[in-house]
This record gives structure tokens, C-alpha cells and sequence, in this order.
């Protein structure tokens, strides 16, 4: 009896001190609003970006990685805040379909890959249901106030038609970050950088643009030189293929450019629809992330951010 009565003593000393060690490993980083992000979701995030970009987990990675995570875990936790008021819902295709995407057709080794390396893929699910919601979410809240100005593109066209027989297109891809009013943008630069240097710029989309190109690697596709605005194609036309551009400034964001490819082609007047096509669609996406940021923003500046 009295044996057994020490096996129980030992194994409440056992379970207590694991209870407290886990309470340290795992404390509050940062709280936003009610919501808070743990050292646990940190780590996670931050060894999720870092393997699933191919790079070692080492602390002078993790160092490199720390501030961009921990934002973009805040905008999380914002995010999952405004869609629960509206009560955003998904279905489980439209999770499959950006599964699909964002694991290239294996989901199964990719889900697999989460397995190996000890991270949490459910963490990971919520957070890709969370970045489907908030693009339902600003789409409900301002689809109406989506207006092209149709004279503009129509203008563009008519410069198109005029053009040589042969027109410039670059292939283009970006990396849209959030910012704040006090954010080092040249540490910004080279923590970035840095990363796509030892991954892609692929990679680094995926992990930290909020564009709704994300999910794609980034990837706009291929650009008329005559859909970009005058400044942009000062950027654009000097690059050269694989470079990256300097951090372009709009409002709350920053955003960085790749060419990974140019071309010249002939100008068939008979494209012209889908010319336009592209116009307007371009148009909206510009549109929508303005709306996406600015909402952000405005939850942002109206919330309660703590650091522990």
C-alpha cells in the first residue's frame, strides 16, 4: 500500500512539473484584442515557414523570420476576429481547391511533410480557412464600390491597336507586406531578401505576401507594358530577369516585383477582348487589395495590440 502510494506521489510531481514546464515553453506573446498568439503559435508559424521553404531551422533563420511571422500572426488573429462577427463560412471544396494549389496537386506528401518535421497541420488549415473568409469578407463588403473606368481601358486599348507589330509583356510577380508607421523598411528589405535568396521567390510569396496572389507564388502572370501605370513601368522596363525590385510604398503596404521573364509579341488585333479582359481584371484585383489593406488597417488602429 505504502508503495503504491509513492508511485502516486511521484507521478503527481512528474505530471506537475511537466504542467509547469509546459506553462513556460508556452506563454503569451501577444495579445490583440480578446485573441492572443502563444510562443507556441510563434514557433509553429516560424518552423512551418522555414520548412516548407526548404531552409534549416537554425536560430540565426528563426532570427531572420521572427518579426515578419509574428505580424503576419497578428493580422491573423484580427482577421479571425472581423470574420466571426459576419459569420463567414467555407465549405470543405473551397479549402480542397486551395489545398490543391498551394500543394501542387500532392496533398498527401504535403500534408506528410507537416508529419515529419513535428508541425501542426491543423494550425496550418485554420489559417489558410482564415485567409479564404477574409477574401469572402471584403468581396460581400465592397464587390459594389468595384467601379472601372471603362473610357481609360478603352483608351489603352486604342494605344495598343496603334502600336507597332510588335508589343512588350513581362512576366511579373509580387510580394505584398504590411506595414506600420514605424516599420524599418530597409531592415524590411533585407530580411526578405534574405530569405528568397536561400529559398525562391515563390516561397517567400507564400509565406508572407497578403496578396490574394499568394497562394500562387506571387504570380501576376504576363503584363502589358501598356497596363502598367508610368511609374511602375519606369521599375519594370530596367530590371533584369530574377531581380528584385526596391520596396514600392502604397499606404500601409509595401510591395516587391520580379521579372522572371520578358517577350515580344505580335500585336493581334483579334486579342483585343481579352486584352480588355485582362484590363478589368487587373483593375479589380488593385481594387480589392486596397479595400483588403485599408480594412485591415482600420481594424488594426482600432484594436488593442499587446506585447508580452
Amino acid at each position: 500500500m505504502l508503495n503504491k502510494f509513492k508511485i502516486i506521489i511521484i507521478i503527481l510531481i512528474f505530471y506537475l512539473f511537466n504542467a509547469n514546464l509546459y506553462a513556460l515553453q508556452n506563454k503569451i506573446v501577444a495579445k490583440v484584442g480578446n485573441a492572443t498568439v502563444s510562443s507556441y503559435d510563434l514557433k509553429n508559424k516560424i518552423k512551418t515557414s522555414l520548412v516548407l521553404s526548404n531552409q534549416e531551422v537554425n536560430q540565426n533563420n528563426i532570427n531572420k523570420i521572427k518579426n515578419l511571422s509574428l505580424n503576419s500572426l497578428i493580422n491573423l488573429r484580427i482577421k479571425e476576429i472581423e470574420t466571426s462577427k459576419y459569420n463567414i463560412q467555407l465549405n470543405k471544396k473551397e479549402i480542397f481547391e486551395q489545398l490543391k494549389r498551394i500543394s501542387l496537386n500532392d496533398i498527401d506528401s504535403f500534408k506528410n511533410k507537416f508529419k515529419i518535421n513535428g508541425l501542426d497541420y491543423n494550425i496550418f488549415l485554420e489559417e489558410l480557412g482564415t485567409e479564404l473568409k477574409w477574401q469572402k469578407l471584403i468581396f460581400s463588403l465592397y464587390s459594389e464600390k468595384i467601379t472601372i473606368d471603362e473610357s481609360e481601358i478603352d483608351k489603352n486599348i486604342e494605344k495598343i491597336k496603334n502600336q507597332k507589330l510588335k508589343k512588350k509583356q513581362f512576366k511579373l510577380s509580387e510580394i505584398e507586406i504590411s506595414i506600420e508607421d514605424m516599420t524599418d523598411i530597409s531592415s524590411l528589405e533585407i530580411e526578405l531578401k534574405d530569405f528568397i535568396k536561400k529559398t525562391n521567390f515563390d516561397e517567400a510569396a507564400k509565406k508572407f505576401s497578403i496578396s490574394p496572389t499568394a497562394s500562387d507564388g506571387g504570380n501576376l502572370g504576363w503584363i502589358d507594358t501598356m497596363s502598367l501605370s508610368k511609374d511602375m513601368l519606369k521599375i519594370i522596363e530596367k530590371m533584369k530577369l530574377g531581380e528584385i525590385s526596391k520596396p514600392i510604398k502604397k499606404f500601409n503596404t509595401v510591395t516587391f516585383y520580379t521579372v522572371s521573364d520578358i517577350r515580344e509579341i505580335d500585336n493581334n488585333i483579334a486579342d483585343v477582348e481579352k486584352i480588355r479582359e485582362s484590363f478589368v481584371n487587373r483593375a479589380k484585383n488593385e481594387l480589392f487589395k486596397l479595400y483588403s489593406n485599408n480594412h485591415l488597417s482600420k481594424k488594426k488602429n482600432n484594436i488593442f495590440i499587446e506585447f508580452k
